[in-house]
């Protein structure tokens, strides 16, 4: 998190990520290796950024400090930033009553409790990301807004190649169908399904993210569940996007998020997919954190919103663990 954050977006950052690690450090998942956490997208990714003072200083003046629910340190989740929702444990497919501390959270610093909450239908989710509130307070990030534009038929060999990887680190996350001869049913392997005909969002979860994407083939159509594998098999096929700030890339190969609507444009041939966010949305968002922080939220405000019911308590004093 950059300093220019603000001390009390770098204080909730702090307790952030010691929750997150000592929950890490009980699971023991990685003790044959000595370690308890990597710093790849697994844990939620440490890129090894110069410290400076402020971040230092947040460090010290949170001392010990974690989230706990109860007695239990929570999963403390965050991200980048946010389209103006944060999500809940139904982007990975998990039951949400086993994380009551991730709610989906709206953003808009003058919203009302009366704020439809549900974006499940496409026609809600539309209208919702084609707006652009001023209120938020992540409004301030280039990936506030998006909108990448994706040809897939150029990029079969790299589509197939992608959905091949990705099922095999999680077969749970994929589900084939053969389409030859007229009838459906289901296969383990992309094998005779040529080439691609359509993409689209077969399942939108409340938070208005995609929770299952479907690809159609000639000769068969495949599911896909999670935000990531979402994020990295369309990202494969991308060749530009453009950001809130009018800047464009054409180098990214992975999707920002998976909080996106999908058009076809058929004079292009191209897939134009117009989202928001940056990340997978559950937890706290770190611009979020910002524009709260300087808004003059405290630390423990911050943190008090972005994870429902917890309380910040230093570890050393509770005897809990």
């Amino acid at each position: 998190m950059p300093a220019s954050f603000g001390t009390e977006a770098l204080k909730a950052q702090a307790v952030c990520a010691r929750s997150y690690v000592y929950r890490q450090m009980a699971s023991e998942d990685y003790r044959d290796y000595h370690a308890q956490i990597d710093d790849s997208t697994n844990y939620q990714v440490y890129n090894k950024s110069e410290a400076v003072d402020a971040d230092i200083q947040a460090v010290k003046a949170t001392a010990g400090e974690v989230m706990y629910l109860d007695d239990e340190i929570v999963n403390a989740y965050y991200f980048s930033s946010s389209f103006g929702r944060t999500s809940n444990m139904e982007i990975w497919g998990q039951k949400e009553a086993d994380y009551p501390y991730l709610k989906i959270k709206s953003l808009n610093a003058s919203d009302r409790s009366d704020r439809k909450m549900d974006l499940s239908d496409e026609k809600d989710f539309k209208n919702y990301i084609k707006a652009k509130e001023p209120d938020v307070f992540d409004s301030g990030s280039r990936y506030y807004r998006w909108q990448a534009k994706a040809e897939l038929s150029a990029s079969v060999k790299e589509l197939k190649e992608k959905i091949k990887q990705r099922q095999e680190i999680n077969p749970d996350h994929f589900v084939f169908y053969s389409t030859a001869k007229n009838k459906v049913r289901k296969v383990s392997s992309l094998k005779g399904f040529g080439g691609v005909e359509k993409m689209y969002c077969s399942k939108r979860g409340k938070s208005g993210a995609v929770l299952v994407l479907t690809i159609r083939f000639e000769f068969g159509k495949v599911e896909v569940k999670s935000e990531y594998n979402i994020r990295s098999i369309i990202g494969c096929a991308m060749e530009q996007i453009t950001y809130a700030d009018g800047t464009t890339d054409t180098a990214s190969r992975f999707l920002p998020s998976a909080y996106f609507s999908i058009a076809f444009h058929e004079k292009s041939g191209r897939y134009v997919l117009t989202g928001g966010g940056n990340g997978h949305g559950l937890g706290m968002s770190q611009y979020g954190a910002a524009g709260m922080a300087h808004a003059g939220w405290d630390y423990k405000k911050i943190l008090t919103f972005f994870y429902d019911g917890v309380q910040v308590e230093n570890i050393a004093g509770t005897g809990k663990r």
